[in-house]
């Protein structure tokens, strides 16, 4: 966890009440959190979620429908990284 940011649980908590999130990263480059993440869920629903509890933080996502390729992107212990 870095200093004003919130934790990854508390992260997940909220993104994963979206139905249809599959799986997603966070990552914090150039002063926005950004997230990537696959599923059936939009990148204006990940942004609104995220915002809220990053007041003052940009957050850009990307989000594309899982297929048979999809491979988790997180292994072990999640973090922001």
């Amino acid at each position: 966890r870095r200093g004003g940011f919130p934790d990854i649980e508390a992260l997940d908590s909220e993104l994963f009440r979206l139905p249809g999130l599959v799986d997603y990263t966070a990552r914090l480059e150039d002063g926005a959190l950004r997230l990537e993440a696959v599923g059936a869920v939009t990148a204006q629903e990940l942004e609104a979620r995220a915002a809220a509890l990053c007041p003052g933080l940009r957050v850009e996502a990307r989000a594309v429908p899982a297929g048979a390729d999809y491979r988790p992107g997180s292994r072990g212990k999640r973090c922001i990284a």
